[in-house]
């Protein structure tokens, strides 16, 4: 089974610095990270960790998680199991 990883929607969270008018380095500052960390998430060179994702939720009290975060690297059976009930028939066929 692959590991399942979080990823972060680049667009949502660029949307939001630019609505808080925040700059990187303002944003790394108000979530107490590096701004290398907050570079290697934005480019996709890291993943964010549960300290990263509760404080920039802590930041942007009006996002839910799964407004700016996703499930990422699903195992193959599981691709295989979507795949396969997205060709079964629904039975409203012809109708």
């Amino acid at each position: 089974m692959a590991h399942m990883g979080i990823g972060i929607k680049i667009n949502v969270l660029e949307k939001l610095q630019s609505d808080k008018s925040l700059s990187d380095s303002q944003l790394a500052s108000k979530i107490g990270v590096d701004y290398s960390l907050l570079w290697r998430i934005k480019t996709g060179r890291s993943k964010p960790g549960q300290k990263f994702i509760a404080k920039l939720l802590t930041v942007f009290p009006e996002i839910k998680f799964e407004d700016i975060f996703f499930l990422e690297n699903m195992s193959h059976g599981f691709q295989e199991e979507i795949a396969c009930n997205k060709n079964k028939p629904t039975g409203t066929e012809g109708r």
